[in-house]
């Protein structure tokens, strides 16, 4: 059976894909494909029994090498924990959450209406549609069957190949399909901690990235005997932000993985890591270009990509809301609300 280092080196191994393709000059979209590709036939989506820990340090080995690639498996990882027994090997989850118009429902067995930023449905084998109608529940359905429309409508800023589009639903059978309550699925330990946790660990994989490809740029380390007093406070600076990034996701792993951890606590080091990593990292990409001048924004891929990629992805939760939750613990002691989102 395949253990944690089984599924971290599957993910390495998947993101070597997309280094390879990418340096033999394949455009970054099919690059993107390939490596979800290798994703699907190794174990790194299989996490069953696994430390949660694993799903975080899958996804960051992703993020290190394209935020797209570590972005389009999260939703798997937290939609996988719902649905044991009915993902077959191979088989890719993409989330349906996000409401459209009209907003999604089920009547008769029949599945109508909209999602939009489904992260990952053009790669998708199964969707895990949510209906908020009490009882709220999400249901899997295959991506391809009858009346299931995935769009390819996805443009931003950054983030660019997570094909986190429209998917538009036109009486889909449901009847038989796997449901999934959502009382159900917050009574999994650490469900929305998990969920969030994934996302920290995206945001310190870019981290951890764009430093690496800044050094390289840069042409780090060189001679002693040409050193630069200049450049090397500010790469001091560097190192500090991205030693408390490292640190804190060290923690809040170490917080998961305990067995005997109280939830809200662990939601809370959850809330706290989270925005330290994500703080950290963007203080400190923007400033990458005064490590490597010019070089950092010339060639094929300047560094530009991994702060569009961090800034894009960084924008699901409200920065001030979590601040907000985690200010409220201590002023009012009230708890941060254990849901999917960990209540930003």
């Amino acid at each position: 059976m395949p253990d944690a280092h089984d599924a971290i080196r599957a993910a390495e191994r998947a993101a070597g894909v997309l280094t390879a393709a990418t340096q033999q000059g394949t455009e970054r979209k099919e690059a993107v494909r390939r490596a979800v590709a290798a994703l699907k036939s190794g174990p790194a989506l299989r996490l069953d029994g696994m430390p949660l820990s694993t799903g975080v340090e899958v996804v960051r080995r992703l993020a290190r090498v394209d935020g797209s690639l570590a972005q389009i498996p999260q939703s798997h990882l937290v939609f996988a924990r719902r649905f044991p027994g009915h993902i077959p090997a191979g088989a890719l989850i993409a989330n349906a959450q996000v409401d459209g118009d009209p907003e999604v429902g089920i009547t008769n067995g029949l599945l109508t209406g909209e999602k939009r930023f489904c992260t990952g449905s053009a790669y998708a084998d199964l969707l895990a549609v949510t209906v908020s109608a009490e009882p709220a529940v999400a249901v899997l359905i295959r991506a391809d069957a009858p009346g299931v429309g995935v769009t390819g409508d996805w443009a931003a800023m950054g983030q660019s190949y997570t094909a986190s589009g429209t998917v538009r639903f036109d009486r889909v059978d449901v009847a038989q399909a796997p449901r999934s309550l959502r009382s159900d699925a917050l009574a999994l330990r650490h469900y929305g901690a998990y969920a969030q946790a994934l996302h920290a660990g995206i945001d310190l994989g870019l981290f951890e990235g764009a430093v690496s490809a800044a050094y390289e740029r840069a042409g780090l380390p060189r001679n002693a005997g040409g050193e630069d007093q200049l450049l090397s406070a500010l790469v001091g600076e560097v190192e500090v932000e991205l030693y408390v990034a490292r640190a804190s996701l060290s923690s809040m792993l170490g917080a998961l993985d305990d067995p005997s951890a109280d939830a809200n606590e662990v939601a809370e080091d959850v809330t706290a890591a989270k925005l330290a990593i994500q703080d950290a990292a963007l203080r400190t990409v923007q400033r990458l270009f005064e490590v490597t001048g010019t070089a950092g924004a010339a060639g094929q891929d300047p560094l530009d990509r991994w702060w569009r990629d961090l800034r894009t992805h960084t924008l699901h939760d409200k920065r001030r809301v979590k601040l907000g939750l985690l200010g409220r613990r201590v002023v009012t002691g009230e708890r941060i609300p254990r849901n999917e989102k960990l209540g930003g």
